[in-house]
């Protein structure tokens, strides 16, 4: 079979909810490539969109996004299927690295990594393109650790049967994608922020059975710092990710660049104004003494604010429980 009278389709090189991806000789240029193409081409919408978005990728050069070289139909049983055509990558996924538990994925090898895919998504985000669907086996490792966002702006036009009817991958959405708001670029940091989590902890976050028990953890669920399980990952690190898996996005760092410069602050052990502890001693102090003058409600809510911002340290988990442990027996009461 060819496509386009130029690249002749070898073999499958994979099969999922979003479609086909074929090995192919690319007779111009002589050279092998891989041809990705869509299962359902019926929606005229989602037809314009692929179009426009490969079109608007294409027109994109960055080393940490995957290069489109070329974009049209191809005929198979009596349907046209779009397509478009990327070189064949020497390399994994970052899903095969995390399954396999690689040896590669040190924290410092993670975080360079990650800094890559950031700068990726930077790109991608100032060209107002948001991923919605990023997750390890969407993120591209080469022999020498490079790394290639792939499937940009298609699984969220192509998943769309999903038995929630979301938009992406449940394990790796933004609590803000579970409640049906418009993803922004900041919803593309919290999934990045979920698969650091899981390079470096080597767990989920939000590893929990059953689709509504799952979108119920992500939206209320603090999973503890990643350096209770990773002995080799810094309390700072863990800070850093734990704030990009803010459950609101406004606490999130401001861009895939911040998150990229905090986590790389972090690993060479620079402080981080943002985690400077004297925006938090105060709030803290507050709360502890509203706390031990009776007025538990006043110091859950300044205590709230403080989690929900994500900060981690352990006054903050001390101060919860006592807080827990005084409701309690309240309510006993």
């Amino acid at each position: 079979m060819k496509a386009a009278g130029r690249y002749e389709i070898r073999d499958i090189l994979g099969e999922g909810g979003m479609g086909i991806v074929y090995r192919a000789l690319d007779s111009v240029m002589n050279r092998e490539v891989t041809i990705k193409t869509i299962r359902d081409p019926q929606d005229k919408v989602v037809l314009e969109l692929f179009k426009r978005e490969c079109a608007v990728l294409a027109s994109m050069s960055h080393p940490n996004i995957v290069e489109i070289f070329d974009v049209g139909e191809m005929e198979e049983g009596g349907a046209k299927r779009p397509y478009f055509v990327m070189p064949l990558l020497p390399g994994v996924t970052l899903q095969e690295l995390i399954k396999t538990s690689s040896p590669r994925l040190t924290a410092e090898r993670s975080i360079q990594m990650l800094a890559q895919a950031c700068r990726g998504l930077q790109a991608a985000h100032e060209h107002n393109l948001v991923h919605r669907d990023l997750k390890p086996s969407n993120l591209f490792i080469l022999e020498d650790d490079s790394v290639k966002i792939i499937d940009f702006g298609v699984a969220h036009l192509t998943d769309h049967r999903s038995a929630t009817g979301l938009k992406g991958t449940l394990l790796y959405m933004a609590p803000e994608q579970i409640q049906r708001k418009q993803p922004t670029p900041l919803a593309d940091q919290f999934s990045l922020a979920v698969v650091a989590y899981e390079m470096l902890a080597r767990r989920h976050p939000f590893g929990v059975a059953g689709e509504q028990d799952l979108a119920q953890a992500i939206l209320r669920y603090t999973p503890p710092p990643i350096s209770d399980f990773n002995p080799a990952v810094s309390p700072a690190i863990s800070q850093v990710i734990h704030k990009a898996l803010a459950k609101e996005p406004f606490y999130r760092f401001s861009g895939a660049k911040e998150f990229s410069e905090c986590l790389q602050k972090a690993l060479r052990g620079e402080t981080i104004d943002l985690f400077d502890a004297s925006r938090i001693t105060p709030r803290l102090q507050r709360a502890r003494k509203s706390f031990d003058s009776g007025d538990i409600d006043d110091a859950s809510e300044i205590l709230t604010e403080l989690e929900a911002e994500s900060y981690l340290t352990p006054e903050i988990g001390t101060l919860r429980k006592d807080i827990e442990e005084a409701q309690r027996v309240k309510t006993v009461k």
